[in-house]
């Protein structure tokens, strides 16, 4: 072959390899799925003026049941003599983010909390799990809401709360 019709060869091959690659079948790539469960990033969220809540499980997902939330606060308050009429509540971006919470109560000198939130979308499940690490012999009684921001939980997803404490007398 002569030199020119290699060369036309060599850019036909190339434009074929180009525009074949650059083809698309019409629909968007989906992100991966994964079958197993995976970690969440979470953010501490600190509601400075609640009591206890008792053993009460909170997922509030909109702001009808954060303003729910937020008109019974004053029954979740130790002292309900003293409830905190002056508290202005965080504001939560509920389109982009969900409010999980739970107490845990223990007695001990000191304590640690250890917090995880999988999600599995199998399941359409998404479990917070809370493990307490009470320490000392101390009788002081010591209480925490363990209230947490993740991104938003679809409505048609379970919560579940797993809560496990430890004693560790030193």
């Amino acid at each position: 072959m002569k030199p020119n019709i290699m060369h036309l060869v060599v850019i036909l091959l190339i434009g074929v390899v180009l525009i074949s690659g650059c083809t698309s079948t019409g629909s968007p790539a989906k992100a991966p799925t994964t079958t197993q469960p995976y970690q969440v990033t979470f953010q501490e969220f600190d509601l400075l003026c609640l009591g206890t809540g008792g053993d009460r499980e909170f997922v509030i997902r909109t702001q009808s049941d954060y303003q729910h939330f937020i008109d019974i606060s004053p029954d979740l308050h130790p002292n309900p003599f003293l409830p905190c009429v002056d508290y202005e509540f965080p504001v939560i971006d509920f389109s982009q983010m969900s409010l999980l919470g739970k107490s845990v109560t223990g007695g001990g000198c000191s304590f640690e909390v250890k917090k995880e939130v999988l999600r599995n979308d199998n399941e359409r499940t998404v479990t917070y799990s809370i493990t307490s690490i009470f320490t000392g012999t101390c009788e002081k009684a010591i209480h925490n809401n363990n209230f947490i921001l993740v991104p938003k939980i679809p409505e048609d997803y379970t919560v579940k709360f797993e809560v496990s404490s430890i004693s560790d007398l030193l």
